[in-house]
């Protein structure tokens, strides 16, 4: 059972991987390489597989950089670094904000990355298996909600916790301190009816609870909450996180 899962795992993959090669557009873009070299090449970014692909000139077979080969790189007119999820697991971040004290960093998300969010979330998500090409799901236990729905798989029939599922859009980073953690997972569960609008865990956090694993200073937070009245921010997206950020770090 175990060998024919890996086997789909791996036949999926392949598939992204061709389909990436096919549609995305290339550009040509210096790539900064683990080595310290730095070429100039025609790249085409496929994060759902994480893989970049690239051709020395705009005729050439495409070839593939895994994200442990890459340092840095710019696509789409967005930066891009490569870093550790956790040891031994590389993938592209787009950057939104990059200083001394904090870093903003988004991505899409991918197999290898919702597998490294479901193991380290101790217990509170799992990978849903029937994930696809185009869509990536996790699930979570909610012993809370009563109800029906597409994206909802009775544990029990009446009553009691169940198990909810919902597709991942991206998945926002926050580096503050030099540790690197999850912020926010932006899902369709914003436009859910049986969700009472207040989304997928976490991003139903007020400001304080989104942020009070990243800062411990009280004061920092509410002269965070006051920017964020002020200016009407909506910190799950980040270009409002940076705005937020900035109140308090340089």
């Amino acid at each position: 059972m175990k060998n024919t899962i890996l086997l789909i795992f791996a036949a999926l993959l392949f598939n992204l991987i061709v389909k990436a090669q096919e549609k995305l557009p290339f550009e040509k873009q210096k790539v900064v390489l683990t080595d310290g070299t730095e070429k100039l090449l025609w790249i085409s970014l496929d994060e759902k597989a994480d893989l970049l692909h690239y051709k020395p000139d705009e005729n050439s077979k495409p070839e593939n950089y895994n994200p442990s080969d890459v340092v840095s790189f710019e696509y789409a007119n967005q930066q891009y670094y490569s870093l550790p999820m956790r040891d031994g697991y590389f993938t592209f971040f787009k950057v939104y904000h990059e200083g001394q004290e904090y870093a903003v960093l988004e991505k899409s998300p991918s197999y290898k990355a919702l597998r490294v969010i479901a193991e380290e979330s101790n217990g509170e998500y799992s990978f849903c298996q029937n994930s696809i090409n185009d869509k990536f799901y996790l699930c979570y236990r909610d012993s809370n909600t009563f109800g029906s729905g597409s994206r909802t798989v009775y544990n029990q029939a009446f009553y009691g916790s169940y198990i909810r599922k919902f597709v991942v859009d991206k998945i926002v980073y926050l580096a503050i301190e030099g540790k690197l953690k999850l912020f926010y997972l932006e899902t369709d569960e914003r436009l859910n009816p049986f969700d009472n609008g207040t989304g997928a865990r976490p991003g139903r956090y007020k400001t304080e609870e989104m942020l009070s694993k990243f800062i411990e200073d009280e004061q920092k937070i509410k002269t965070i909450q006051k920017k964020v009245k002020k200016n009407k921010l909506d910190i799950r997206f980040p270009p409002h996180l940076v705005i937020a950020l900035e109140s308090v770090y340089h």
